[in-house]
């Protein structure tokens, strides 16, 4: 029992120190990360997550820095629309 407590301890740790999906489909993904994981990881989720739509992810809103429960939201862009936001940037 003595050597179980530590090893279920270092288990839920690490489960926690990942991003995780909340839900997802094909023109969106919510992930939920702690605060201590680094906002890059989220975005390597979700652009996993999109690529089965053959998509990429846009972070479209950050989680809340003081809320330990925010998420991030992301859209799933296909190629066609990111040439037409190419297209604004290059008119504006």
């Amino acid at each position: 029992m003595k050597i179980l407590m530590p090893v279920m301890a270092a288990l839920l740790a690490g489960c926690a120190a990942s991003p995780e999906i909340i839900s997802s489909s094909e023109d969106n993904v919510v992930i939920y990360a702690p605060p201590s994981v680094a906002q890059e990881a989220s975005q390597v989720l979700a652009d996993k997550e999109c690529a089965k739509s053959n998509k990429t992810a846009r972070l479209v809103r950050e989680p809340d820095a003081n809320s330990p429960w925010a998420a991030s939201y992301f859209f799933c862009i296909g190629p066609r629309e990111n040439s037409a936001e190419i297209k604004n940037e290059k008119s504006d």
